[in-house]
């Protein structure tokens, strides 16, 4: 009875040792998964807040943003995504200091994350740190070497650095890789532009004319050609930015288009042209007397004598006693035969500096027309130790010879 008693109470031990081990393994396991779902919850509840900041960092709600995101970081939440949101959210209010700690700690947390490379470069770039920035935008283009921004941010750090030749070799290598690229070829073509190599400026931008005809692309070619002083070439792009800018609101951009177009034309020669495109600014701008000067010169290159007569006294007009209006009115009136009037408009500016051995050489000119042999001779004597420089006298003369060969 004894013993029998004894083992039943061992039993009863055993019994219950096991069941509190179950009991307690059972707490340790509830404990855990109590763990686990706050934690599960704590994550859901971060990513949501993430999510709901990110939309208000794109809505342009910084301030919020900040709120929202902030409350997952200060609940102990260790999240690249949040300190990289946090880092753009600083950056765009300029507090760099603090972007770049929260950049710096996102990238810590996940060094693949390319975005956090990226905008570290920006931070740095900002504050001027160009080789740190540099550094970044490497990080982030090996992570993702097709991507354009960080090219081209690589690529504007390089030179800022002094670094040309580097940025060079990165733009030939990438458009080797990307030849359909038109942002890469016209970064490139800057950067030619930029170290005095004009003609490789000129090809790149005709390769990026040709697949997008932008008109910022054209634009900037159309000044390459005029630093090459191909002024046709030049001519001819501004024609055609004039014309996409026929329907454009921007009358402001469009008068600075057709100024050049014509200041082209009429560099090229083709006077008639210019004088067309100076007819379009004086439609715009009726009141501006620079404007009707410079038609009466390409009138006058043209050969239109009479327009040019008539744009000279439309600018003396609107600017009484212009010696570059009256200068204009002699050679009209020269073209036009009218001699006596010429010499009259012609001694008008003998006084100006700038004209004074051109009045004296056009007045001989003039004389000599007259068949008034002394008075010319005398002009000549005037105006020998002078040079006519003028613009006036190789259109003067051009067609006066011209005019020579046709009686």
């Amino acid at each position: 009875m004894f013993m029998k008693a004894a083992i039943n109470q061992r039993i009863i031990v055993w019994a219950a040792a096991i069941v509190c081990q179950v009991v307690i393994a059972g707490c340790g396991d509830m404990a855990e998964q109590k763990e686990n779902a706050r934690s599960r919850w704590q994550n859901a509840t971060c990513d949501i807040r993430i999510s709901s900041a990110n939309e208000q960092f794109n809505q342009g709600l910084y301030s919020d943003a900040e709120n929202t995101v902030s409350k997952c970081v200060e609940a102990g939440f260790e999240s690249a995504e949040a300190h990289f949101l946090l880092g753009k959210i600083m950056f765009v209010k300029g507090d760099y200091q603090q972007a770049r700690q929260h950049l710096l700690k996102a990238v810590e947390l996940d060094d693949q994350m390319h975005q956090g490379w990226y905008w570290l470069g920006m931070q740095a770039a900002e504050t001027k740190d160009y080789r740190n920035a540099c550094n970044y935008y490497h990080r982030a283009m090996a992570l993702q070497p097709g991507n354009i921004d960080y090219i081209l941010n690589t690529v504007r750090t390089s030179i800022d650095l002094g670094q040309s030749n580097e940025a060079q070799q990165l733009l030939e290598d990438k458009m080797l890789i990307m030849p359909s690229n038109v942002s890469i070829k016209i970064t490139a073509a800057d950067l030619m532009l930029r170290l005095g190599r004009t003609n490789q400026a000129i090809r790149l931008y005709e390769q990026a004319a040709l697949l997008n005809d932008d008109e910022q692309i054209l634009e900037s070619l159309a000044y390459c050609y005029m630093l090459e002083d191909n002024w046709e070439a030049a001519a001819k792009l501004f024609e055609k930015l004039v014309e996409k800018n026929q329907n454009a609101s921007q009358e402001e951009q469009t008068k600075a288009l057709v100024d050049l177009l014509a200041m082209c034309n009429m560099n090229a020669g083709r006077y008639t042209k210019a004088a067309a495109s100076y007819g379009k600014l004086a439609v715009m701008q009726r009141d501006n007397a620079d404007v009707w000067l410079k038609m009466g010169q390409a009138a006058l290159g043209s050969q239109e004598a009479e327009k040019a007569l008539v744009c000279s006294r439309k600018a003396l007009s609107l600017r009484p006693g212009w010696d570059d209006a009256i200068a204009l009115q002699g050679c009209a009136e020269y073209l036009a035969g009218r001699f006596d009037n010429a010499i009259n408009s012609f001694e008008k500016i003998a006084a100006n500096q700038a004209y004074e051995g051109f009045s004296w050489f056009m007045q001989a000119k003039c004389c000599q027309h007259l068949g008034q042999h002394k008075k010319a001779q005398h002009a000549l004597t005037k105006a020998q130790q002078l040079s006519p420089d003028s613009k006036f006298v190789g259109l003067t003369i051009k067609s006066d010879e011209l005019g020579d060969s046709e009686k």
